[in-house]
């Protein structure tokens, strides 16, 4: 359950990329970068599956922020291991 405000805002604006896949190829680094803020493992699982999305389209574009999300399949939430 999501009880921050700042988190509540960044799902609805990851939902709203997620719906527009021609603006995917400019919003994919926009989309790395929340990986680096503070925020929920909701948030957090959001991008990286939203990520693996985007790189199915332009994985030239993903390739640079591989290593962040491998990153992640040693982290200590299941849903993050599962979705990087």
């Amino acid at each position: 359950m999501i009880n921050n405000k700042k988190d509540k805002e960044t799902l609805k604006e990851l939902r709203e990329i997620t719906k527009v896949k021609e603006n995917w190829g400019e919003m994919l680094d926009d989309v790395a970068d929340k990986l680096n803020e503070k925020c929920s493992v909701t948030v957090k699982a959001k991008v990286l599956w939203l990520l693996g999305e985007m790189g199915l389209n332009h994985p030239a574009k993903v390739k640079k922020y591989v290593a962040g999300i491998v990153s992640y399949l040693n982290d200590d939430f299941p849903e993050l291991r599962k979705r990087s």
